[in-house]
């Protein structure tokens, strides 16, 4: 993902939703979200708690609300 992250066009928001039991917690945001957070509609969202695999759930309504905020 950190090799991929940089190559996200700037016309493609991207959110990335992390849990801070996540083992990638402490690197994700500077490692995969900055290099990739070029367009204004990016959003990083760090969930207190949440592990890998029910991160998206915890974060649902958070989602839609991002992607309802999309232009």
């Amino acid at each position: 993902m950190p090799v991929q992250a940089r190559q996200l066009p700037a016309s493609i928001p991207l959110m990335l939703i992390i849990g801070t039991r996540d083992p990638s917690f402490g690197s994700a945001e500077a490692n995969i979200y900055q290099p990739a957070a070029k367009n204004p509609y990016s959003k990083y969202l760090a969930i207190d708690g949440g592990e890998h695999r029910n991160t998206e759930h915890s974060a649902s309504q958070r989602i839609i609300d991002w992607i309802k905020g999309l232009p």
